[in-house]
């Protein structure tokens, strides 16, 4: 097999389930052959040696998933903007031996989000208080959700997150319990799983289950995309909500991180369609 010249690659503890592979070997086979994508499962306590050695290496940007977005920020040289607001970091590029990290899950999110509300929403109910999540919360500020409320089992993650988000708008974080839940879903326009649990193979799972007819409009989203249909979305649909998975997401935040690469113009209506089209048929079957 002939060496490639740059290699790009996907950083996570379980990896098996991801279609970022699929996505991006799909754009480099057709416009840039001598690339690839890989995928790199690491304990983390293999972070440190695995960055300090892909500075010399064919190596050119990484994806970051979970559970690393956070930890991974203290093994890099630089952050954008995003990522430093967010401490959290989904992409890095590695230039001349440095790695800077990038955050496009706000990017991603935020155009995902404005494709599919039919109002404007004041209200939004955040399940999880990850960095996927923080991402959610930041992007929900910046489109004029008036009041957010996010939900974590760690009452220190929800001190962290009260504290740096606190001064941006009305964000106030509970701590996991059914009964407070179920109120503040019932109220409002929307509702987004920020966690991985519901997520293939663990199927049958759900973050919570909503007990409530949705208001007029309500849009439940679910970061996860595979399955496309998860059983919190599939509740949720059967309480009236329109309901969205997180491919979308994935396409809009890996093109962000093909411009951060590669910083080359991208033909975006071909990379989302072709994309999509990949995605759907490798999930239905």
């Amino acid at each position: 097999m002939a060496q490639k010249n740059n290699v790009y690659g996907l950083i996570g503890k379980q990896l098996v389930y991801s279609m970022s592979s699929l996505m991006f070997n799909l754009y480099f086979n057709q416009k840039f052959p001598d690339n690839t994508y890989r995928e790199f499962p690491l304990e983390e306590q293999e972070l440190a040696v695995f960055l300090q050695e892909s500075r010399q290496s064919l190596i050119k940007g990484l994806n970051v998933t979970i559970p690393y977005k956070e930890i991974i920020i203290s093994f890099l040289d630089e952050l954008d903007t995003y990522a430093e607001i967010i401490s959290a970091v989904n992409v890095i590029r590695i230039h001349k031996g440095k790695l800077k990290g990038f955050n496009t899950d706000v990017l991603g999110f935020s155009r995902m989000l404005k494709e599919a509300i039919v109002f404007k929403p004041e209200k939004a109910v955040v399940l999880g208080a990850g960095g996927a999540a923080k991402g959610v919360i930041y992007s929900l500020f910046k489109l004029g959700v008036i009041e957010i409320d996010f939900f974590s089992r760690s009452r220190e993650r929800i001190e962290l997150i009260t504290k740096k988000f606190g001064s941006i708008g009305r964000i106030k974080g509970h701590k996991w319990q059914t009964e407070d839940m179920e109120f503040l879903i019932k109220n409002s326009d929307l509702v987004i799983n920020a966690t991985p649990v519901g997520m293939f193979p663990h199927i049958k799972d759900s973050p919570t289950e909503i007990k409530y007819k949705a208001k007029p409009g309500a849009l439940a989203v679910d970061l996860i995309y595979n399955p496309l249909e998860t059983k919190f979305l599939k509740n949720a649909g059967k309480k009236g909500y329109r309901t969205l998975n997180g491919m979308d997401m994935l396409i809009y935040q890996g093109m962000e991180a093909l411009k951060i690469w590669m910083e080359i113009p991208l033909d975006e209506d071909e990379f989302i369609k072709e994309s999509k089209q990949a995605i759907q048929k490798v999930l239905s079957l």
